[in-house]
């Protein structure tokens, strides 16, 4: 395989921020150890710390001595992998026909689960521990004839409770709760008129937000069974289709965004207040971005947080929390981007972006600069 072929459609960041994950086109998922590279890496400087004293801090918390394993590569599923979710203890994997949960580097050796088996390449090589495997419901149509398993396009994990609870979103328009001590659909979301491109929680005001092709953000009462509380649209006026693609929720519950390409083709994104429901804002991207594809809030170690967007052009943009004041803009890898996340850990306060390349970019949150980028290609040697 050659890795100028390589997209990245998921990516995430331990809660502790130590290890990124990335998922490609390709069914595989990497991981790196993020605390090594910013060792290694001479450009780093924490926000507010001397790059000595980052270091110093970084090396006292960390194993970084000699054989220190900084990549892994889980070859997961047979198609892309469009979805991932990481979580203290395991990694989650939305593909074309199932959802999996893996055992992961940062785990520790052997697994408790009585469903646990290893996944295998071609050569029959164990990659990994799957500790489940999730099929999203089949529609039955006439005659007792079931739909093809549908592709699982967002995961959202609910961390609260110690991951009891996973929820997906699916191309049958439908999104999913999971209960993952049974392994079954506890809730299923419908109302959606057409495919589902993601999800995201906000776990303050037990809400859920999903995006569809059929150019709606709807929110759901996580609480009660097929209770839609708001519809919201992309774009109220007349023309051609719209689609969102991208929800994203700052960690306090305040305000949800969500974006796509609205009714003349440009690349648009809308703020709002969760609490009252309320329209805070409608910002459309530079004409080069004719749809928004990843959103995401990155909050910095003063205090600020900042709503950053990518699309199908090089660049990430950088606005208020709002999304009214557009504050900068970075020059990624990627013609076109489909993920954005910043790590957790304030003392490794970093974004990452990747999408249509093996390059995945790594830059500051605090001074938005570009500080090195992976390549997505020691899988496929």
């Amino acid at each position: 395989m050659d890795a100028s072929g390589v997209t990245v459609f998921g990516s995430g960041f331990t809660p502790d921020g130590r290890y990124l994950a990335c998922s490609d086109n390709f069914g595989q998922v990497g991981i790196w150890n993020m605390e090594y590279y910013l060792f290694q890496n001479s450009n780093w400087v924490h926000d507010n710390e001397t790059k000595t004293e980052a270091l110093e801090t970084i090396s006292t918390n960390s194993n970084l001595g000699a054989g220190v394993e900084k990549d892994f590569l889980l070859k997961a599923h047979k198609t892309p992998i469009y979805s991932i979710a990481v979580t203290e203890n395991f990694l989650i994997t939305g593909a074309d026909e199932e959802i999996k949960g893996w055992k992961t580097p940062w785990m520790n050796q052997g697994s408790t689960s009585s469903n646990a088996k290893s996944d295998v390449d071609g050569g029959g090589n164990a990659v990994g521990k799957c500790l489940f495997e999730l099929k999203t419901p089949q529609l039955e149509g006439l005659r007792g004839s079931l739909s093809p398993w549908a592709e699982t396009n967002g995961i959202a994990v609910d961390e609260v409770t110690n991951t009891k609870y996973v929820f997906s979103a699916a191309g049958d328009g439908n999104a999913y709760c999971w209960d993952l001590e049974t392994q079954k659909v506890l809730t299923t979301f419908s109302g959606h008129s057409d495919y589902l491109h993601c999800i995201s929680l906000i776990c303050q005001n037990g809400l859920i937000a999903t995006g569809s092709e059929d150019g709606t953000c709807k929110l759901w009462d996580r609480r009660a069974k097929q209770n839609c509380v708001a519809t919201l649209e992309l774009d109220e006026s007349p023309g051609r289709e719209k689609v969102v693609t991208c929800t994203a929720a700052d960690s306090e519950g305040n305000w949800l965004s969500f974006g796509g390409q609205d009714s003349k083709g440009f690349g648009r994104f809308r703020v709002i207040h969760v609490a009252s429901r309320s329209l805070i804002q409608t910002s459309q991207t530079e004409r080069h971005m004719s749809c928004v594809q990843t959103l995401d809030y990155s909050e910095g170690s003063g205090g600020e947080t900042n709503l950053v967007c990518g699309g199908d052009s090089f660049d990430i943009e950088h606005w208020d929390k709002i999304g009214k004041k557009r504050i900068a803009k970075i020059r990624s890898s990627s013609p076109s981007n489909f993920t954005l996340c910043h790590s957790p850990k304030e003392k490794t306060n970093v974004m990452v972006a990747g999408g249509t390349s093996p390059f995945i970019d790594v830059s500051t949150v605090a001074t938005r600069t570009h500080m090195f980028s992976f390549y997505f290609d020691f899988g496929l040697r």
